[in-house]
């Protein structure tokens, strides 16, 4: 019933409430498998033939003209091998990096779970802290996204603002500057709340990363970065609906989202 749903829902949007592209776009994507490379690749190939720009979370607010935005979520070793495509495309990504699997830092065991909580069934291998330092002097951004990827609004508000200082406090001490960006697990509104938002943007982050699809055309916010997710795995055609879907009703009123 609900995979029904999910479809009946994006079927109705991708009719009734379809976009041409905005200007600006920010996509998010998880571990990209040694058979993704060939999607990703064509995913940047086609907006760079679009005539989009790589943007940071440092500039995102104030990029112009048409500007993308590419960001992973969690901890994959995988990452390492996509620096020659990023480096080709000319994109200067984000690592949003759970701390907690860190490779040189956690037990088997933790790493396990950590992978086990998030779902994860491909490679199971972590980055360390080495590889994480790799990423940033390779020109990237490497941002937080939680110690430990729990439902932050889940959780006392304590342990929540606990899990996110100790995220930042370790990779500030890999890459030896400030961490000034965050985004939460799981990624929709019903994971943080407004209270844990506020605590963010003033305890020493520039902005907070979402994942709710449909919200590419949501009125600009300060320290508010809305992202869709691509799916590899999926043809280009399908993601590029998506992103043109204007999902922000629907959202407002469910806290769901528009596409699935």
């Amino acid at each position: 019933m609900k995979s029904t749903l999910i479809a009946l829902a994006r079927r109705f949007h991708l009719l009734a409430m379809s976009r041409p592209l905005p200007e600006k776009i920010a996509i998010y994507f998880h571990a990209i498998a040694p058979n993704e490379l060939g999607a990703l690749a064509s995913c940047l190939h086609h907006f760079r033939s679009l005539g989009y720009s790589s943007t940071t979370p440092d500039h995102w607010h104030e990029s112009d003209g048409k500007s993308l935005f590419v960001s992973f979520d969690d901890n994959y070793h995988s990452w390492l091998a996509l620096l020659p495509l990023l480096q080709q495309s000319g994109i200067q990504a984000t690592f949003y990096v759970n701390t907690l699997p860190i490779a040189d830092e956690a037990d088997p065991r933790t790493i396990t779970d950590y992978f086990e909580r998030i779902e994860h069934h491909g490679d199971r291998q972590s980055l360390s802290a080495a590889e994480i330092r790799q990423l940033a002097q390779a020109g990237h951004t490497i941002a937080c996204h939680s110690h430990s990827h729990k439902n932050l609004n889940a959780i006392p508000h304590t342990e929540a603002l606990r899990d996110i200082t100790t995220a930042k406090e370790r990779l500030e001490a890999i890459v030896d500057h400030p961490v000034q960006h965050l985004s939460f697990p799981f990624g929709m509104r019903r994971h943080f709340n407004e209270k844990l938002l506020q605590w963010s943007l003033t305890h020493g982050f520039q902005s907070v990363a979402y994942a709710i699809p449909g919200m590419q055309f949501s009125k600009p916010r300060p320290g508010i970065i809305h992202r869709t997710r691509w799916h590899p795995n999926h043809p280009l055609e399908h993601n590029i609906a998506d992103l043109r879907v204007d999902g922000r009703l629907f959202a407002a009123l469910t806290g769901r989202s528009p596409v699935g």
